[in-house]
């Protein structure tokens, strides 16, 4: 058999298909052609649903907000003794004590510049004397002053339990005297004819009318803006004698002037004012409750000091005086206190006025020291060091001036004692929810 005629067994290959073969020599396209227009048609598209998201999480995150700014001032700043202090009440106490501040410093201010103090003056001494400095401090630092208003609220919270659990009280009558104290409204006095004088004279009243900014100088903070002001009525000229109902129209003035004055600047009513005044009102009649034993009969000091920065330093001073040197010497050189330029000398003050001024550590070592004892280093509230000299002491009467210090001395240290025994508890709900306004603000002079 010939060759031709043999096979493999096998089915013979079919020959590939021409048109086969040039399909796949054709390279393979990744995406589908289109046109211009639909390819700004998708765009659009996407545009669209990008836009979309966008304004669902801009919506979303606005009401957010809005729900946080309506749980906000419910939330608690802090609880005493169980009973809650909300966010709201410790921003409405601090408008209002803005507000104060502002009336205030403007009525400081205006009394100042009736006895012929300029403004440059004027603002010096703002800057550097408490309080007015510190307020201007708590202007730039909201938690600042937020921190001193919400201990100002724990304590009145706890002066109203306090009254309440003694069965002190304070009626309407009694809000009505405090209010008419606080604007020096006498009706019993405004019964009695004034002696004439011819003496010059300048007469502040709380008369609130709004007028423009004073330009601060350029070291003070914050910048100040228009506000209300007090004006004081200064006259050359001896004042007119006043019939009882002109005095009692001036003080209603007054009143409904200043009332106006903290509605317009914090937005409260004038039930919420006068709230403010029946617990200053309360507070004074429980600080004459606790006082009520006190006696007149005090220690009086006569005494020097010597104020320093630090322990060490005041050990240094100690130290000195051991080794002879002077005290007046080395008060003049070294001393912080004001009465540096004279040898350190304080002289005669009751024990509860040192104690109100270098805090209740100094009264302690103060207490049966002899005459000629160096007594110190002490610390004082402020943090500074004190070594003081006793040059004399005995017993005295006080004056109505040191009897209500040595009050309010006391009170203080009664107050004390009830935060100490309170239980309380703060919270952060508050941080970042400081009012800043009404703004700290000083009129210009008319």
């Amino acid at each position: 058999m010939s060759k031709k005629g043999q096979t493999s067994g096998m089915p013979k290959a079919t020959p590939p298909d021409p048109k086969q073969q040039s399909a796949k020599k054709q390279p393979r396209l990744i995406k589908e052609y289109h046109t211009k227009a639909e390819r700004d048609a998708a765009v659009q598209r996407w545009l669209l649903i990008g836009t979309g998201i966008v304004v669902a999480v801009a919506a979303a995150l606005i009401v957010i907000a809005l729900i946080g700014a309506a749980v906000t001032p419910t939330q608690a700043a802090a609880t005493v003794n169980g009973e809650t202090i909300t966010v709201g009440d410790l921003q409405r106490t601090v408008r209002l004590e803005r507000a104060i501040r502002n009336l205030e410093l403007n009525n400081a201010v205006a009394q100042y510049r009736a006895m012929g103090v300029t403004d440059d003056q004027i603002m010096q001494f703002i800057q550097s004397q408490p309080p007015f400095s510190t307020w201007i401090s708590e202007e730039s630092v909201p938690e600042q002053l937020g921190s001193t208003v919400l201990r100002q609220i724990i304590e009145q919270r706890l002066i109203n339990s306090a009254a309440a659990a003694d069965g002190v009280t304070v009626d309407d009558a009694g809000v009505d005297s405090f209010i008419q104290d606080f604007f020096g409204y006498d009706p019993n006095a405004a019964l009695i004819t004034p002696t004439p004088t011819s003496e010059s004279t300048a007469s502040p009243t709380p008369l609130v009318s709004p007028t423009p900014t004073l330009t601060p100088t350029a070291t003070l903070t914050p910048e100040f803006t228009p506000t209300a002001s007090l004006t004081p009525a200064p006259s050359s000229t001896p004042p007119a004698t006043l019939s009882p109902t002109e005095v009692a129209g001036q003080f209603e003035t007054s009143r409904g002037n200043f009332f106006a004055a903290i509605r317009s600047q914090t937005n409260l009513s004038d039930a919420d004012i006068r709230t403010y005044f029946a617990e200053l009102a309360l507070t004074k009649v429980l600080r004459d409750h606790v006082t009520a034993d006190l006696s007149r009969e005090a220690a009086f000091f006569n005494t020097r000091v010597i104020e320093v920065d630090s322990e060490a330093r005041a050990n240094e001073i100690v130290a000195a005086l051991a080794a002879g040197e002077l005290f007046g010497d080395l008060a003049r050189a070294n001393s912080s206190n004001q009465s540096a330029a004279s040898g350190g000398e304080l002289g005669w003050m009751p024990l509860t006025e040192l104690a109100a001024t270098f805090g209740t550590a100094t009264e302690t070592a103060l207490t049966g020291a002899s005459t000629g004892a160096v007594i110190g280093p002490v610390m004082t509230d402020a943090g500074t060091w004190v070594v003081l000299q006793v040059r004399g002491s005995e017993p005295r009467t006080m004056t109505d001036a040191e009897f209500e210090q040595a009050k309010t001395q006391a009170f203080e240290e009664y107050v004390a004692g009830l935060r100490d025994a309170a239980t309380t508890s703060l919270t952060d709900a508050w941080i970042g929810n400081v009012p800043l306004d009404p703004r700290l603000s000083i009129s210009q002079a008319q």
